[in-house]
């Protein structure tokens, strides 16, 4: 899956600088939100968000995964500071080495912390009650995550806890896992159009419920093959999913019927933590006719991946020679666990950040809900201000910034070309408008404007993209009387936030 952020924000790896610029908030900024000034959300199972908040999700976690990657050579992870101040609670009753590992390592990665707590010993509600622990724990921590057996105890914290709850896992949605399969599956396939996944082995789990629920809400179709009573209530929410999406859900009468012509394949442990040693032999029984072999993958189409969200026991859901060869993808899925959970921590602990992130990416000619086109500009030129002095403090009071239009910062090197000319700017005169992404621009400077007080310029973009002229602007210039500045400066589109400007200062840097 290509890293949709980034290309919205028409930045490059190469681009990197190693400066002294993150993209998070200042000190100036708010606080970290309290229980006291928020609505906890939750998500319990993937039935807690709808499908365009899971896409919103996937492109910012794809987004991570490749900042993080670029973090290995330039030493800049752009959402290092996102989550600054924030603590996670990581609540284990169950264990689980690629759960804990990816909450802590995630949350380290954002800037914030992950505090293991162990209540395999000490269950809620035991030593005090569950809504005084809620309480408590909402006031000191910005986050919930919990692993635990069974479902009673996780919406029991849910429907006290001021902050937001997230399932790590339960006896009935797995829904972290989910997030990092879709990840998985876009980065192989592109999209869920016209997708059919199979799974196999048992049918009576955590794993197989959300499954299930995530292909409804996605769209896309699921076969089921193996053994097992799918509760009833599980399906009632897939069905009404269903309706919406197209998504067709069935279970297959055999393994061979279930695998034939799909694009995906995948299964599960039949030994999940708390089976019972001596269930182990009549486990396997049960569903060796649902092991996937090399066999079986010659069903399915020859472009289709393995996936095992692990652990996993060759010889039993599948043999070594399927999880070790080629169509297997699950070590990239087992890390997509940590960037889909950095996603969704910041989609449910910082709301107004995850939105901040989103509004990178995303273009609506500059106008914002419930404004006009200026009060826009005005917003953006605040922001590019702000940013300006906070980052350049050794620019005097005084100091006169030139803009060309709203959104264009000048190179020194243009600065230096209009102390030439020796004239004052003009306000009226816009320069040429470039929709969608941030580039460098020519400035046209006319020395000898219409009045001898006025300085006239314009912004001339001359990378790719959709150019308009304002009516009749390039009519009122003399090209012989211009001055052209190549690579004038940056222009700055749609910037939302302090945050927005200091990313795409940082890609471009050199102009400054």
């Amino acid at each position: 899956m290509e890293d949709w952020l980034l290309k919205n924000d028409n930045a490059t790896s190469f681009l990197y600088k190693h400066v002294d610029r993150r993209l998070g908030y200042q000190p100036s900024d708010p606080a970290p939100p309290s229980a006291t000034t928020r609505t906890a959300r939750h998500v319990l199972t993937m039935c807690d968000l709808s499908r365009d908040e899971v896409m919103d999700i996937l492109r910012v976690a794809a987004a991570m995964k490749e900042s993080r990657k670029n973090y290995l050579d330039t030493g800049y992870d752009r959402f290092s500071e996102t989550l600054k101040g924030y603590s996670l609670l990581t609540l284990f009753e169950k264990p689980s080495l690629r759960t804990r590992v990816s909450l802590e390592v995630g949350m380290n990665q954002l800037g914030g912390q992950a505090i293991f707590y162990s209540i395999a010993d000490s269950p809620l509600g035991v030593k005090e009650s569950i809504q005084d622990t809620g309480r408590v724990l909402s006031r000191m921590c910005q986050g919930i995550t919990a692993r635990v057996m069974t479902r009673k105890a996780l919406r029991s914290l849910a429907q006290v806890a001021e902050i937001p709850v997230i399932n790590a896992l339960d006896d009935y949605a797995h829904p972290l896992q989910m997030l990092a399969d879709l990840l998985t599956v876009l980065e192989y396939k592109g999209s869920f159009a016209n997708f059919t996944m199979t799974y196999m082995g048992d049918l009576e789990n955590n794993v197989t419920y959300d499954l299930m629920r995530t292909a409804a809400l996605m769209g896309y179709n699921l076969n089921l093959a193996g053994q097992g009573d799918i509760e009833k209530s599980v399906w009632d929410e897939v069905n009404a999913l269903a309706e919406s999406s197209g998504s067709k859900v069935k279970v297959c009468p055999t393994a061979a019927e279930a695998m034939t012509g799909v694009d995906c394949v995948y299964t599960d442990s039949w030994m999940s933590y708390g089976i019972a040693k001596e269930e182990e032999e009549a486990r396997m029984k049960l569903f060796m006719p649902y092991q996937v072999t090399a066999e079986l993958m010659k069903l399915a189409k020859p472009d289709c991946i393995f996936m095992n969200c692990l652990p996993a026991a060759r010889g039993m859901e599948q043999t070594a020679e399927v999880i070790d060869g080629p169509q297997s993808v699950v070590f990239d899925q087992a890390e997509n666990r940590l960037h889909a959970m950095k996603a969704l921590a910041v989609f449910m602990m910082a709301p107004k950040r995850f939105g901040e992130i989103m509004g990178l990416g995303r273009t609506n000619k500059g106008k914002k809900k419930g404004g006009t086109m200026f009060s826009a500009e005005s917003i953006q030129r605040i922001c590019v201000l702000k940013t300006l002095i906070q980052r350049r403090p050794e620019i005097p009071d005084d100091a006169l910034l030139i803009f060309s239009d709203l959104d264009e910062v000048p190179s020194a090197q243009a600065i230096q070309m209009l102390r030439v000319c020796k004239t004052k700017p003009s306000a009226k005169d816009g320069p040429w408008i470039q929709a969608h992404y941030p580039m460098p621009y020519n400035l046209r400077v006319g020395c000898k404007a219409r009045k001898k007080s006025e300085l006239h310029y314009q912004g001339v973009f001359t990378t790719m993209g959709f150019l308009r002229r304002k009516k009749g602007l390039a009519l009122r210039y003399n090209m012989r009387r211009n001055l052209i500045v190549p690579r004038a400066g940056i222009h700055l589109t749609y910037v939302g936030s302090r945050a927005d400007v200091d990313y795409k200062l940082l890609h471009h840097g050199a102009f400054l």
